[in-house]
């Protein structure tokens, strides 16, 4: 059974930088990730890939096979959290606080990490593309907090980890959730247990399948051997079990990258052993699990456990001093341990005072400048408005008369504006003369004529096109030359007619009634006045010549 030691990757979901990264470090390859990290991420001039690089640089730190060095992850959460703190942008937030959730996972801080985690969380569901760093959350939290929690609300957390991750989209993250529902069920006594372990089992390997990265794909395979290896065991098939891990023992000799893996499975075959009370090759395939202690990438809780293991198999085999020996081992690990997380502790509190004290002595240094700019600025203003003061007395004078002058211009328009009113009123009206006359003559003439219905007709006359055209040019007179600069093609007279009547707001129904003719002809008409001025489909005629600009 693998519990896998590294904590799920953090990212965004539509970010493809950042889950190429997450695939290298899945797949155990650290240096390629590490390039991707520097040069395509923090040396960004792009502010969201910086950030996300930072956080790709804790999950590096935390990952690499090498010694831990808990010093460099908090000088990457202070460059972290001074991004944050530059920019606008609340959403960097999340990473911050997700950085130190993982910060205080890895040191096991779980009262911490629970601050943290809740944080975080509260941030994230904010965000519907975030279902990459929900499932990882949640993935970090079922780790630390296995053993403190019952068996319904651990389901509940994987359930949650495993709807996330398929939101995210992300093979690899849902292949994690998936192991975790795996570790659930083989740990469980009961025997219905085993139709779930089944499902989950198969369910992994076709996920798996599904990874187009190759490398990552090849270490979910050699994970997949190990559950299903993990299973024969809790079966009491013990020789089934013995030679799948004898075969993965085979198959990937020479693997540092794996030592997790190799870790694990050397603790199974011991756990084989002992379970048959042949405690000599127990120790023996645990020795060489212990010979691996020095890879980062093992938990330390699995090492004292591993240990333990090794004292319990000296002592039945009746090596007392031997047993003696680890078991001082297992002490002292777990003593220096606590210490060495207080220290850490300690030195990031002192990091943290360090930059509160720093932050508050800038805060009154640009309290103090800004109090010497005000006082400047005031001064300033002062001079300024005396002098103003003074030039406006000088200029009041011009003021006035260029005041009288634009008076005089502004009437002079109006009474530009009233005599063409006047003008189109007095064209109105002749227009009206002449349809009564017309009426006069056709009762003359006709003893049935219906005299209603041509007033009807004749309410939805205004005046005829001339006295439109001269509304519009009282309005804006260059609009119809702005119609023939705009036109790919020659504007017929009738062409400006139907703009205009578009100018003014006048729907299908109302264009109809004024020229007399049916809807489809004005339809027609609009469709020809688009296709001269290479109208996009998407856009109407009646957008396009209301909003057009009159120079």
């Amino acid at each position: 059974m693998v519990c896998f030691s590294q904590d799920c990757f953090s990212q965004t979901d539509r970010h493809q930088i950042f889950q190429q990264v997450y695939a290298k470090l899945f797949a155990r390859e650290y240096n390629k990730a590490k390039h991707q990290i520097d040069f395509e991420l923090i040396a960004s001039k792009n502010e969201t890939d910086q950030i996300l690089g930072y956080v790709a640089m804790m999950y590096y730190l935390s990952m690499k096979p090498e010694k831990n060095n808990p010093y460099e992850q908090i000088k990457v959460l202070e460059k972290l959290k001074q991004l944050a703190n530059n920019s606008d942008n609340p959403r960097y937030k999340i990473y911050v606080e997700y950085g130190y959730a993982l910060f205080y996972k890895n040191l096991n801080k779980k009262t911490l990490f629970i601050k943290t985690f809740n944080e975080a969380l509260h941030l994230l569901q904010q965000y519907s593309d975030e279902n990459f760093l929900l499932s990882n959350l949640y993935c970090m939290r079922n780790r630390l907090i296995f053993e403190h929690v019952n068996q319904k609300e651990k389901l509940q957390n994987y359930l949650k980890s495993f709807e996330y991750a398929k939101k995210s989209g992300n093979r690899v993250n849902i292949s994690m959730a998936i192991n975790d529902f795996l570790v659930y069920y083989i740990c469980d006594q009961k025997k219905e247990a085993i139709d779930s372990v089944r499902f989950y089992q198969q369910l992994y390997y076709w996920n798996a399948q599904k990874v187009t990265y190759t490398a990552a794909r090849n270490i979910m395979l050699i994970v997949y051997d190990i559950n299903q290896a993990t299973v024969l065991t809790r079966q009491n098939k013990t020789e089934a079990a013995i030679g799948i891990f004898k075969k993965i023992l085979d198959e990937n000799k020479n693997k540092p990258d794996i030592a997790d893996l190799i870790f694990s499975v050397y603790t199974n075959l011991g756990y084989i052993h002992s379970s048959n009370k042949n405690y000599s090759e127990a120790v023996a395939y645990r020795l060489k699990a212990y010979s691996l202690r020095h890879n980062k990438k093992i938990p330390v809780f699995s090492l004292i456990i591993l240990i333990n293991n090794i004292s319990f198999g000296y002592e039945e085999m009746g090596k007392y001093k031997e047993a003696l020996q680890f078991e001082k081992e297992k002490n002292i690990l777990i003593e220096a341990r606590f210490e060495e997380n207080n220290k850490i502790l300690e030195a990031f509190y002192q990091s943290e005072k360090k930059k509160s004290i720093l932050e508050e002595k800038n805060k009154m240094l640009k309290t103090e400048r800004y109090l010497y700019i005000g006082f400047v600025i005031f001064s300033t203003v002062i001079i300024i408005l005396l002098t103003l003061l003074i030039r406006y007395r000088r200029k009041i004078y011009i003021q006035k008369n260029k005041l009288l002058n634009a008076e005089q211009a502004r009437l002079k328009a109006e009474q530009e504006v009233i005599r063409k009113k006047y003008l189109a009123t007095t064209l109105q009206l002749s227009h009206k003369n002449s349809v009564l006359t017309e009426i006069k003559n056709k009762t003359k003439e006709q003893s049935d004529i219906n005299i209603d219905k041509l007033l009807k007709e004749e309410r939805f006359l205004d005046n005829n096109f001339d006295q439109l055209q001269q509304t519009v040019l009282e309005i804006h007179p260059n609009f119809f030359n702005q119609l023939k600069i705009m036109s790919k093609n020659k504007l017929t007279p009738l062409d400006i007619k139907y703009a205009s009547f578009i100018y003014l707001h006048m729907n299908n129904q109302q264009i109809s009634n004024y020229t007399k003719s049916d809807l489809n002809t004005v339809r027609v008409a609009k469709h020809r006045l688009k296709k001269k001025f290479t109208i996009p489909k998407e856009e109407s005629i009646e957008n396009f010549i209301q909003n057009i600009k009159i120079i």
